[in-house]
């Protein structure tokens, strides 16, 4: 008996499923407003995860600054797969309770004496 053998090779063009943590709040911790490394904005940042049909561990990035100032930013996350397939989502980081926030002259955002968050 004879044997045929073929080449068959397949292309990843589908991107990974990509879901974004919830919108958040976040307290200043620094003068001027939150570190991206501050402890809420750390476990906001890990809520984001992605799937995909051919790679079981897609790479997931953002766009974060390094210091979220005063007000509502929107955060890009991605995630990309071995086949460099995209996907993104966007959430929201909103900082506030600031002890200057009402002398910096952005009455849109106040606090109490607690530093509790005011819209």
């Amino acid at each position: 008996k004879g044997r045929a053998f073929h080449r068959v090779s397949l292309e990843d063009t589908t991107p990974p499923v990509i879901s974004c943590p919830v919108d958040t709040v976040a307290e200043c911790s620094a003068h001027t407003g939150v570190p991206a490394t501050d402890a809420a904005l750390v476990l906001f940042f890990a809520g984001a995860s992605a799937t995909d049909t051919c790679d079981p561990a897609p790479v997931i990035g953002h766009n974060a600054p390094p210091l979220f100032g005063l007000g509502a930013l929107p955060v890009t996350f991605t995630a990309r797969d071995h086949s460099s397939n995209l996907a993104s989502c966007v959430a929201q980081v909103r900082a506030c309770g600031c002890p200057n926030c009402e002398r910096a002259g952005n009455p849109e955002f106040r606090s109490d004496r607690r530093r509790n968050c005011h819209y």
